[in-house]
Order: C-alpha cells, then sequence, then structure tokens
C-alpha cells in the first residue's frame, strides 16, 4: 500500500517539473524582451553561385560589439527555399546597427536525400574570415539582407 502513494508523489513532481521547465522559458523570454533594443525586421533570401542555399543558418554579429549589452545574437534558419528571418531573444528582427554575417551549415541531413546538407564555403563559417556585411536599418531596401555566396 505505501508505493501507491509514493508512485503518485512521482508523478505529481514529474508534471510540475514538465510544467516548470516550458514556464521558465516564458519567464526568461519575457525578462529579456524587457531589456532588448528596439529591432527591425530582417529577412532575405541566401544563394550560393545564384542557386538558394537550401539548408543552415544566418548570424549577425556586431561589427563594434557593445561590451556592456547584453542582447542576445540575432540569428536565424535558412529554409528549404533559401529564405531566412532573423530573430532576437525569440522577437522577430534585429538592433539597428552594422553587422559581419555568418553562414553555417545544417547539421540536419536534407529530407529526400541529396547526400547530406549543402555546403557552405569555409570563408562565410566565421566572423573574423566571412565578407559579408549588412547594416540594419529601419526602412529597407527590396533585397537589402539578401546574401550572395559564392564558391
Amino acid at each position: 500500500m505505501r508505493r501507491f502513494p509514493s508512485l503518485i508523489s512521482r508523478c505529481r513532481l514529474q508534471v510540475a517539473g514538465l510544467l516548470f521547465v516550458p514556464l521558465s522559458f516564458l519567464l526568461a523570454g519575457c525578462d529579456t524582451a524587457e531589456t532588448l533594443p528596439p529591432l527591425a525586421p530582417v529577412k532575405g533570401k541566401v544563394t550560393l553561385d545564384g542557386a538558394p542555399l537550401t539548408a543552415g543558418h544566418v548570424a549577425l554579429h556586431p561589427e563594434k560589439p557593445d561590451p556592456s549589452a547584453k542582447v542576445p545574437l540575432s540569428a536565424g534558419v535558412i529554409d528549404s527555399s533559401g529564405n531566412y528571418e532573423i530573430f532576437t531573444g525569440g522577437k522577430p528582427g534585429a538592433p539597428l546597427m552594422k553587422y559581419k554575417v555568418v553562414v553555417a551549415p545544417s547539421m540536419v541531413p536534407v529530407q529526400g536525400g541529396g547526400g547530406g546538407p549543402p555546403m557552405v564555403p569555409q570563408k562565410y563559417m566565421s566572423e573574423g574570415g566571412t565578407p559579408l556585411s549588412v547594416e540594419v536599418v529601419q526602412t529597407p531596401k527590396d533585397g537589402q539582407y539578401d546574401l550572395q555566396l559564392s564558391k
């Protein structure tokens, strides 16, 4: 008989734990949202030698980082059509400033075969080596955030 109440107690703890984890992420996101500077939408298309890059990640690294600012990384995922959208602290957009742009391959195999994720040339994969840069502005021109990579 004593096992039954202890089983119920363990189940209650597990349920409480399952509810706590998502709640803690939500609360952490609320705290971050209050400290974020104004964000502007950043969306574009990534191409490699003129063809859409079908998987990967885009990250924006401030050209002149402020060590006292606690702004999370601005980054996004490249979809199967080559499109990406940047998020900062779980919110769409990035702070207004100039950035070095890093493009990294996806570590997850691409659906439908194809032999793995598309290759991203090494020069685009590090903040110190990438030739790509963008300036995030409040009202960008069409295609301002499109990224054209070459081998």
